[in-house]
């Protein structure tokens, strides 16, 4: 149950905490992503991705997760230019 603490979300983690279990590339992308004015756009479809690609309870996959994060991710971003 979501208490308002670091590892409630990965979105949450990333922009208020400054970090997420995903690492880089992802935060960075997602921190990029929050600078823009348009973010609001696509908040919610980042949120899930974070969410849905989690590795938290995965860390066998991480690197598969990560790596499909990123991607998914990166097609968001472009709609923000």
């Amino acid at each position: 149950m979501p208490n308002g603490r670091a590892g409630d979300h990965p979105l949450t983690d990333i922009l208020h905490y400054g970090s997420s279990e995903f690492g880089e590339p992802v935060d960075g992308l997602v921190k990029e992503m929050s600078r823009s004015e348009r973010f609001f756009q696509v908040r919610d479809e980042v949120a899930d991705v974070l969410l849905n690609c989690s590795p938290a309870w995965r860390q066998e996959e991480k690197d598969l997760l990560v790596a499909k994060a990123f991607g998914q991710l990166q097609v968001l971003r472009n709609r923000l230019t």
